[in-house]
C-alpha cells in the first residue's frame, strides 16, 4: 500500500511540473502575443496623440537595430536569434521541471519500493514511474504553444521588414 502511494505521489508531482511547463510557456506565448498587438512608435516619430490612445501602446518586450548599409537593411539582432532565444528560454523551462527526480527511483525510498527480507530483495516490481521527459514530447497542447511562440515572433519581424521597406530610398540615395 505504501509503494501504491509513492507511485501515486510521483504522478501527482510530474503532472504538476507539467502544468507548471505548460503554464509558464502559455504565459511567456501571451506576453509576446500582448505586445506584438502594440504598436510601438519612437518618441520622434508619434503625431499627436489623445490619452485614450497612448494607454493602448506598450513599450516594447524586444529592442532589435535596423541596419543600414550598402548591401540591404538588416536586423541585428535578427529573427533567427530571437527564435532560439526562446528556445532556449522553453528548454530551460523544460528543464527545470526534469530536474525533479521520481520518488519511486529515489534511494531513500528504497526499503518501501524494493524491501529487502532475508538479504533479498522482494520480487513485486514498482518500474521507473511516470516520465515527464515523454509527456513533454507527447503534448500536442505545448508543441502548439511552442510553435505558436516562434509564429509570434516571425509574425513581428515581418511588420518589422514592413516598416523597414520605408527606409529602402534613403538606402538607395
Amino acid at each position: 500500500r505504501l509503494t501504491s502511494f509513492i507511485r501515486l505521489a510521483d504522478y501527482l508531482i510530474v503532472h504538476t511540473m507539467h502544468t507548471l511547463a505548460v503554464n509558464s510557456v502559455s504565459m511567456l506565448l501571451s506576453y509576446l502575443v500582448t505586445h506584438s498587438k502594440c504598436s510601438y512608435i519612437p518618441d520622434a516619430m508619434k503625431p499627436e496623440l489623445n490619452e485614450q490612445d497612448d494607454e493602448h501602446h506598450l513599450p516594447p518586450l524586444f529592442v532589435t537595430e535596423l541596419l543600414m548599409e550598402i548591401n540591404g537593411l538588416y536586423f541585428t539582432p535578427n529573427t533567427n536569434h530571437y527564435l532560439v532565444g526562446t528556445e532556449e528560454i522553453i528548454r530551460r523551462i523544460q528543464d527545470s521541471t526534469l530536474s525533479v527526480k521520481n520518488l519511486v527511483t529515489d534511494d531513500y525510498f528504497h526499503s518501501f519500493t524494493k524491501p529487502k527480507i532475508n538479504d533479498k530483495f522482494e520480487e513485486h516490481s514498482v518500474g521507473e514511474g511516470p516520465s515527464l521527459a515523454g509527456i513533454f514530447e507527447d503534448d500536442k497542447h505545448l508543441q502548439t504553444l511552442i510553435n505558436n511562440t516562434n509564429d509570434t515572433i516571425e509574425k513581428a519581424f515581418e511588420l518589422a521588414w514592413k516598416y523597414a521597406e520605408s527606409f529602402e530610398p534613403f538606402r538607395q540615395y
